[in-house]
């Protein structure tokens, strides 16, 4: 297991089977996909703090190198976003449940923080 948030929108649907996460290089994060060799099945847990739910999806990946679909990859770049997409993994989901959120921790970004504290002055 291995925590992969970037930013807003590091998920994207691009058709009705198919989700996708976009990998950048210098996250310092080590990466193994040969794993997805043996084993393709995924889970993914989203966590939503300010709103205190979780989100867990069961899905097949499958790794997508830029030789191997320049044109998806590019269709991926966000140019607010300066880092080069050089991989994608791509899902097709089987299942998803929105589960407990006992353990979920209320955790706010700066923004709707001072939003919060505002609303209160």
């Amino acid at each position: 297991m291995q925590f992969r948030g970037a930013t807003t929108g590091f998920l994207k649907v691009l058709d009705d089977l198919i989700n996708d996460y976009e990998k950048f290089r210098g996250n310092i994060q080590y990466l193994r996909v040969g794993n997805m060799v043996e084993n393709d099945r995924v889970w993914l847990i989203l966590i939503d703090h300010a709103n205190w739910r979780r989100l867990k999806i069961w899905a097949w990946a499958r790794i997508v190198h830029h030789n191997d679909d320049p044109a998806l990859l590019a269709r991926l770049e966000d140019p607010a976003y300066r880092a080069k997409v050089e991989r994608a993994v791509l899902l097709r989901i089987e299942a998803f449940d929105w589960y407990c959120p006992q353990c979920v921790t209320l955790r706010f970004t700066e923004a709707e923080f001072a939003k919060l504290v505002n609303a209160q002055a």
